[in-house]
This record gives C-alpha cells, sequence and structure tokens, in this order.
C-alpha cells in the first residue's frame, strides 16, 4: 500500500526509513554509465528502488539511486537509463549521503548532488551529479540519494497485466448458461502475478429491465446473479455445476478487490450487442443503466475500493443503435451514450475510471485508425471538454487478435499474413497519433489455441513485449479468457486451473507468455510484463 504523507516536509523526513521496492537495475543490463569532468572513473555497481507515496494532492513515486566506484574526478555525472509505464519528471536538488574515501564525514547529498531526467516513449533518462571534494586522486565513492518526482501520477495509469474471467456473461438468459467466479478462481489469477481482472457481464443479468430517467434506485432492481445469489431457484450460482464453488458477480468483484487487484466491470453481450434486452437500448436507457450500477457500487462498495474499479461501458458495440436522422451511429454512440454516461458515473463515483470504445468495428486496434471511428471518438471527447491533460480518467479500450480476420474465432494461431510487425507497427504508430495524448488499454486480444498445435504465437508474444508496452500511452491489457468450466476450452485459453481442458494451457505458455510454476497451480506472467 502506497505511504501516506500530509506533507511535503514530513515526506522528505521518512525518505531514508522506507523499505522501497528493488527493481536491481545494474550497469551492465540497464546500460548505466559514467562520466567525470576529467580523466576518467569507474562505476563498480548502480541499483534502484522505488516506493509510491500518497500526499494530499495526489501521488507520486519516491525513488533511491545507489551505487559506488572508483573516480580521479570532483564531479561524476551517473546516468540511468530503464523504461517506465509512469511518466516521470526529474528535476533539481536530492537528499541522500555521499561518502568518499578522502572525506572524514559523509556528505549531505542536498548540497553536493542534483538530478534530472526525462521520459522519452516509456524510456526513463536520469542523471545524477554528484560533486566529490577530491584531493586524493583516484578514490573510492558511494552514493544513496532519495528523490519525489516533481509531479503527481494518478496511480492507476501504469502498466496493468490480466485476463478476462468469462462466465457470467456466457450463455443469454438471465437465469441459465453461465459459470460463477468463485474465490479459489481469483486466488489463482493472483498468485500467477495478475493485477487486473476483467469481469464481463450480460446486462440482463446486471438489471432485470430496462431503466429510463424515473427509474429510482432500489437493490430490487438487480438479479440475485449479481447481488448476493440468494432466494433465486434459478440462479446457477446458488448450486455447483461442475465448476467453481459458486459465487455471485459482485462477491467476486468484492473478493478480487480485497485482494489487491483492479477490477473492470464489463457490460458485455457478444451477440445481441445494444439488444441485450431483447430492444435496443436507447441512449437513456443507457445512461440510466449505468447510473443505477455507479450507484450500487457507491452503495455496497466501501469507497476505498473505487480507485480499483473500472467501468467499461460496453464490448464490442456494433449493430442496431438509437440516432437521429442525418447523424451518423458512431456520432449517436459517442455524443448520445458515451459521453454523457461517463457524466452520469463521474458524478456518482467521483474520478471513476472509465473505458469507451469505438462504435461498429468491434473495437478493433488494427481497423480503428484508418475507419475513421478512433479519431471520432477523440474529437467528441475534446469537443466534450475531456483532455489528455484534464485528469478525466478516460481511457480507450481496444481489441486485437492474431488470427486472419482478427476475430479469435478463426484460423488457429496468429496468421503472419495478417498479423506481422510491419503490420502492427503501422497501427501502433496510428494509434498513438489519434489518441492525442489519451491513453489506451488493450481489454481484450489472444491467440486462439485450441489444438496441441499454436502455430506462430510468438508473434502475439512480441506484440505485447516489443511493441505494445514500449509505447507509454499503451496501459496493459486483459487477454481473453479464463472460465470457470469445461463448456469453452476449445476457444482461446477457456480453462480453469483444475479443468479437464487444461491441455489447452501449454499451448499458450510454452513460447513464453506465461511461466508455468511446478509448486503451485498457477502462471506467472513473465517479468517483462510486470508493473514496476
Amino acid at each position: 500500500m502506497p505511504i501516506t504523507c500530509s506533507k511535503q516536509i514530513k515526506c522528505d523526513s521518512i525518505l531514508s526509513s522506507l523499505i522501497l521496492d528493488n527493481l536491481a537495475i545494474y550497469s551492465s543490463v540497464y546500460s548505466t554509465s559514467i562520466q567525470s569532468d576529467s580523466s576518467s572513473s569507474i562505476l563498480s555497481w548502480a541499483n534502484l528502488n522505488s516506493q509510491a507515496i500518497q500526499e494530499l494532492e495526489g501521488t507520486r513515486r519516491v525513488w533511491q539511486f545507489q551505487g559506488s566506484g572508483y573516480s580521479n574526478s570532483k564531479v561524476v555525472t551517473i546516468t540511468y537509463s530503464f523504461t517506465s509505464k509512469y511518466n516521470l519528471f526529474f528535476q533539481g536538488q536530492v537528499s541522500g549521503t555521499l561518502s568518499s574515501s578522502s572525506q572524514s564525514t559523509t556528505i549531505n547529498a542536498s548540497t553536493s548532488a542534483t538530478i534530472k531526467g526525462t521520459t522519452n516513449r516509456g524510456t526513463v533518462f536520469v542523471t545524477l551529479t554528484l560533486k566529490i571534494a577530491n584531493t586524493a586522486g583516484w578514490q573510492y565513492f558511494s552514493y544513496n540519494i532519495y528523490k519525489l518526482e516533481n509531479e503527481f501520477s494518478n496511480p492507476t495509469i501504469s502498466a496493468l497485466v490480466g485476463i478476462n474471467t468469462a462466465g457470467y456473461d456466457q450463455g443469454g438468459s438471465a437465469t441459465q448458461g453461465y459459470a460463477c467466479i468463485a474465490n479459489a478462481q481469483i486466488d489463482w489469477l493472483q498468485q500467477g502475478q495478475m493485477t487486473i481482472l476483467r469481469m464481463p457481464i450480460l446486462p440482463i443479468r446486471v438489471l432485470k429491465s430496462l431503466p429510463n430517467n424515473e427509474t429510482v434506485y432500489n437493490l430490487d432492481l438487480f438479479t440475485t446473479a449479481f447481488t448476493d445469489g440468494s432466494g433465486d431457484s434459478n440462479n446457477t450460482c446458488d448450486v455447483d455445476n461442475g465448476y467453481y464453488p459458486p459465487a455471485t458477480y459482485m462477491s467476486a468483484v468484492k473478493y478480487a478487490l480485497s485482494k489487491g487487484l483492479s477490477v473492470i466491470i464489463d457490460a458485455h453481450d457478444n451477440s445481441k450487442h445494444l439488444d441485450t434486452y431483447g430492444t435496443t437500448m436507447t441512449p437513456e436507457n443507457f445512461i440510466n443503466w449505468w447510473r443505477l450500477v455507479a450507484t450500487f457500487i457507491q452503495d455496497q462498495v466501501s469507497s476505498s475500493y473505487w480507485p480499483q474499479i473500472q467501468f467499461e461501458l460496453f464490448n464490442e458495440p456494433v449493430g442496431n443503435i438509437i440516432h437521429a436522422e442525418g447523424q451518423t451511429p458512431q456520432e449517436a454512440w459517442n455524443n448520445d451514450y458515451v459521453i454523457p454516461t461517463i457524466k452520469e458515473i463521474q458524478k456518482i463515483i467521483p474520478h471513476a475510471i472509465i473505458l469507451a470504445t469505438t462504435f461498429g468495428n468491434y473495437s478493433g486496434m488494427h481497423s480503428w485508425v484508418d475507419d475513421g471511428t478512433l479519431p471520432a471518438l477523440i474529437a467528441s471527447l475534446q469537443y466534450a471538454g475531456y483532455t489528455s491533460t484534464s485528469n478525466n480518467n478516460i481511457i480507450i479500450a481496444g481489441h486485437q487478435y492474431c488470427d486472419t480476420d482478427y476475430s479469435g474465432t478463426g484460423n488457429n494461431g496468429c496468421d503472419p499474413s495478417a498479423f506481422n510487425s510491419n503490420l502492427w507497427n503501422q497501427w501502433i504508430q496510428k494509434t498513438d497519433n489519434a489518441l492525442d495524448g489519451f491513453n489506451w488499454f488493450l481489454s481484450e486480444g489472444n491467440p486462439k489455441c485450441s489444438t496441441s498445435n499454436c502455430p506462430n504465437v510468438n508473434l502475439w508474444i512480441h506484440y505485447l513485449d516489443d511493441c505494445l508496452l514500449t509505447f507509454p500511452k499503451f496501459l496493459g491489457f486483459t487477454v481473453w479468457m479464463s472460465n470457470t468450466g469445461d463448456d469453452f476450452g476449445g476457444t482461446n485459453m477457456g480453462v480453469g486451473p483444475t479443468s479437464a481442458e487444461q491441455r489447452q494451457y501449454p499451448n499458450y505458455i510454452l513460447p513464453g507468455f506465461y511461466q508455468p510454476n511446478a509448486s503451485k497451480t498457477n502462471y506467472q506472467f513473465q517479468n517483462q510484463f510486470l508493473s514496476k
């Protein structure tokens, strides 16, 4: 948990006593360099630690730079180069100590050391300038320097890695055909070092009927599958149907929050889309649906967990939509559905994190610039007063699969003719430009591995590792999917840890995306995907 400071002075006074998370950045691995004002210097070792600091104005991080070496100069410059999902800004004096073999006492770093740092597309360059009173030629020196970021940052705007917990979005009716999300599954996913879970759910499994402006919040409006699962004999979450020990949607959400995970509440209907209730949701229906869900969160979930909750307005919106004459479906989606809903949710849950997406293209990152839907969404947000600098907590949600038609349901593995570095680098560059400062999150994507052979799966790994995670506007991903039952074992990752279809996982993990741990029933994200 972040350390809380009431003001800057108090924060400065406790820096040296912090136990920080070690990032183990050494010169031989992370291109740390050393220079001096004359002759030469040698850096023996260098290290970096970091910790979140919560202040009244927001969240920053404290960074600890450590190292030692030998120099025959009075001024030594050490440059660290590392990657970070935070847009860091370092400038000015520091706290801490310097020592050298020519000094009988340690030197106050605040008067003898300065720091500068910039972030360039995910790579941070930090330069320490150390002034050492050298009077004895070659001498040993060491440093232990602390620096608070000069600017505040939102701690949620960092790399998030996780998975979709499918189940509540499956089937098609409000009371049948779905699998529950159990504490055991959440434990298993968390042990795999995941930091975020996307939890899709059919809208008809949340509210029993479509609301309007006159609908007054009441717990009776919600289904028992969404709330506590009691008193409904048709609720399959009340019984164990061969999946996991049953749990309702919100009990799963609350348990995941209690384990420190972020959770995306995702309105999700793959077959009916906005016709999920049998008739097309109007803007009024849509806005009030989310008004009641946000009010439920406000009423039933501790405010301490609100920063961990993200609201994804709708999964892959396509098909029927209510729009005025002369208005395109995309314009109606952006201006009549998305923007008013953002305002409504954030009126109830201040600073709520909202995931908005494009209309009519299944949120496809490969096409959303060329078809104009992403630029149109960004323009609508900006026209409504939301900008990349307004701390609005709006994130653009995109999807990407690697089969021939990018649907995740086609050929096995990745199709190198449709999904390769030349293509995805173009998609990423276009997306980077179109976002105009907004950030985006990959809320769905995966190779389809339904047999013992999963061709070209390394293309997917490189897409995430070598490309997406190097772009500062990319916040992370939730791959599709983990399911608690055996019924979706033939698609993507639709299996649980004790499922008979567990054989599907090796198709996905052997190339290196997941790292199996033989001592536990879990799978771990490789270190390069973990947020620091």
